[in-house]
């Protein structure tokens, strides 16, 4: 069975020894001939199993989330999410990559301590960040499973856990929105997850007192491409909406702001399908899904690199004949600016 605390197993998500240890810095694309090389991956979903839940969680939406776990089948679909994340540390750490990006639902139903298990399987938790431990420098927002009930948003327990993967700049001492410069490139973190108190709503909003904040960080950035980070999507795979209960609230208020800030690319999880989603009139940016990492048959994460204008996706599928992740897309573009 799955335990809460799996720092002994695992060491700090190291970087190569050609890299840069300090987090949330500047990371070079020109000392190198390599491109820069950045990991996205999403919606983990890690369950700790034989958690005793009190009475207020089975009379919250947690009641609701018990039911959907073992008689719906969620837990069976990510049942093998713990190897999964095992095999993402190592594959990451082959592959050289510079920066990551999570954009979020690192638990499933909001129970404590799903944050910190998250954190110690990738090498970034409690036991690492306290020693000082060399690692990845990273970017992490949560998505609305780290948000599941309110008490999440009170404790602010992914927070916790990924904090040095939300190390940029800020406006004053607020959480949401900061931005790292990744060579030539800032990523901007914007949290889209709130509590929803009914079962069946699942519905994102970046507020208007964070909005504010965006619009006056993206004005004091300096030179260099702007790509955005949060959990919920712009548009589903076909170019559509999501559905009402799924969506960005307020989207039309994003959408008419966006082309101000100056914001080349969307990434994002919550859905579980990988995908890419060109600019079109509709769609202002470029929007990328990473999928679900650890989600049985759709298991699947990207690596983007990146040289200057240019950019090609890498998709990476999940094999479990051979316990390890396989190159199976290429999508190389241009980015917008």
């Amino acid at each position: 069975m799955i335990s809460p605390d799996f720092s002994s197993m695992n060491p700090p998500l190291n970087r190569s020894s050609n890299d840069q240890p300090e987090l949330a810095n500047e990371v070079s694309d020109s000392q190198t001939n390599l491109p820069l090389r950045i990991a996205h991956f999403s919606d983990i979903h890690l369950l700790i199993p034989n958690h005793r839940c009190s009475l207020s969680d089975y009379l919250s939406k947690k009641g609701w989330g018990r039911i959907n776990l073992h008689c719906l089948g969620r837990a069976y679909r990510f049942r093998f999410a713990l190897p999964i994340l095992q095999q993402l540390r190592k594959h990451m750490e082959k592959m050289a990559v510079n920066h990551i990006v999570f954009s979020g639902d690192a638990g499933t139903i909001g129970i404590p301590g799903e944050c910190e298990a998250v954190a110690n399987l990738l090498g970034i938790g409690k036991e690492n960040r306290d020693n000082n431990a060399t690692l990845i420098p990273g970017l992490a927002v949560p998505g609305n499973h780290d948000r599941y009930t309110w008490r999440e948003e009170k404790s602010q327990e992914f927070e916790q856990a990924f904090s040095c993967w939300q190390k940029g700049e800020r406006i004053d001492n607020h959480r949401y929105p900061f931005a790292q410069k990744v060579g030539n490139y800032w990523l901007i973190a914007v949290n889209s997850a709130r509590p929803n108190p009914i079962p069946f709503d699942a519905r994102g909003e970046i507020d208007s007192a964070q909005f504010d904040r965006l619009i006056q960080l993206c004005s004091q950035l300096n030179d260099g491409i702007r790509i955005l980070v949060t959990h919920y999507p712009l548009r589903r795979p076909n170019g559509q909406l999501e559905g009402y209960f799924r969506r960005l609230r307020h989207l039309d208020q994003v959408m008419r702001v966006l082309p101000s800030l100056n914001i080349s690319l969307w990434l994002h999880g919550h859905i579980h399908h990988s995908f890419f989603l060109d600019k079109h009139p509709d769609l202002p940016l470029i929007t990328i899904g990473s999928g679900s990492v650890t989600q049985e048959y759709r298991w699947s994460y990207h690596h983007y690199l990146f040289h200057d204008q240019h950019m090609t996706m890498e998709r990476y599928h999940y094999d479990p004949v051979i316990s390890d992740f396989v190159l199976q897309e290429t999508i190389p573009f241009r980015l917008p600016v």
